[in-house]
């Protein structure tokens, strides 16, 4: 059975158009919530950013303030270091107090020492020739803490330190065993015996007590110091070279009395 619709025209429009009005209210207000909660999102996120950007920023000032301050420091250790440097050069090569120390203890009871002079001398250096860089030519370096430690690093480059010995003996090997025993200090590089004078000496003894006393001359070489070619921290121990020893010299008066 087939409806029939006495209702005028208009009335059928105004429906259709209600329900498009309903229809894209709906939408437009699906689309504002849409819009107004992604806006809400990027706006937290938006904050989230800031917040963590100023807690970067705040880390990075911190960061470059360590970093200036380690500067600083480095700088100030620097400066100390070469005073440290300078200072311990002055006190080269070794203290007097252990040189001494080094050479009197092994002493033997046969062996005397008159004379201990410690002096330089030239040193052999194998230098190679250096081309000067067109920034470095011609130009005058201001005097300061920096010139002052290479001068001195310099000359004692240039300097190698000799211990001359002077003395008397009873007992020539005792004498060898005492140079060797020097080169078991770690301050000695050489110890050389130069000269033995052989001399008779009698004083209240009989003829038949009479004691043979040797004079000799030796001259002992110390290592480099710390920082100079062949110092302790470039030069590994190596075994002690053995002493030169030198024929003996009898004097005229030894020769006629034997």
């Amino acid at each position: 059975m087939k409806t029939i619709d006495f209702l005028p025209e208009r009335y059928r429009q105004a429906k259709k158009r209600r329900y498009t009005s309903y229809y894209r209210l709906a939408v437009t207000v699906f689309f504002i919530v849409a819009f107004a909660a992604a806006a809400g999102g990027l706006h937290y996120k938006q904050h989230e950013i800031r917040k963590q950007s100023e807690q970067v920023n705040n880390q990075f000032a911190a960061a470059q303030a360590k970093s200036n301050l380690l500067a600083s420091k480095q700088a100030e250790l620097d400066k100390i270091s070469v005073y440290a440097a300078v200072v311990t050069h002055l006190r080269h090569p070794w203290p007097r107090s252990r040189v001494l120390a080094d050479l009197t203890e092994p002493l033997p009871e046969e062996v005397a020492l008159t004379r201990i002079e410690l002096r330089t001398a030239p040193r052999e250096i194998v230098r190679t020739v250096e081309v000067a860089s067109p920034g470095e030519t011609g130009e005058a370096k201001k005097p300061d803490i920096h010139t002052d430690l290479a001068t001195l690093h310099e000359q004692a480059e240039a300097e190698v330190v000799l211990i001359d010995l002077e003395g008397s003996t009873t007992d020539q090997t005792s004498l060898h065993l005492y140079l060797r025993a020097l080169l078991a200090s770690p301050l000695v590089h050489t110890a050389e015996l130069t000269q033995v004078e052989a001399a008779a000496q009698s004083g209240e003894l009989t003829v038949t007590e009479t004691v043979r006393t040797d004079r000799f001359t030796a001259v002992v070489k110390l290592r480099p110091g710390w920082g100079l070619s062949g110092g302790p921290q470039t030069e590994p121990e190596l075994t002690p070279p053995a002493t030169t020893e030198a024929t003996a010299v009898v004097s005229p008066a030894e020769r006629s009395r034997s």
